[in-house]
């Protein structure tokens, strides 16, 4: 059935997505602790994007300096003339 909007339905279709099991955080899948805490205090590159638009990393930034920032690890969103960068560091001092 194609669906148009404004259209009017008396229920809710049923969805055919099917995930197919849990998805790895990026956090453990790329393993950012190994890497940042190999390299203590220097800003570690672990992602980048190409052009400006893109709110991933921004997002991902946000969400992982709430999350990770108690366990000494802190993280950038860099914006460049033609992308970004994720970057991140591990800082002992954080922990304290």
């Amino acid at each position: 059935m194609e669906y148009k909007i404004g259209q009017v339905l008396t229920e809710v279709p049923e969805s055919t997505f099917q995930r197919t099991g849990k998805k790895e955080p990026i956090f453990e899948k790329d393993n950012y602790a190994q890497q940042l805490t190999d390299n203590p205090n220097k800003w570690v590159v672990l992602d980048m994007v190409e052009g400006r638009k893109a709110t991933k990393l921004h997002t991902r930034y946000v969400r992982y300096n709430k999350k990770y920032n108690s366990k000494g690890f802190e993280f950038r969103r860099i914006m460049l003339p033609t992308g970004q960068l994720f970057m991140g560091r591990y800082n002992p001092s954080l922990l304290s």
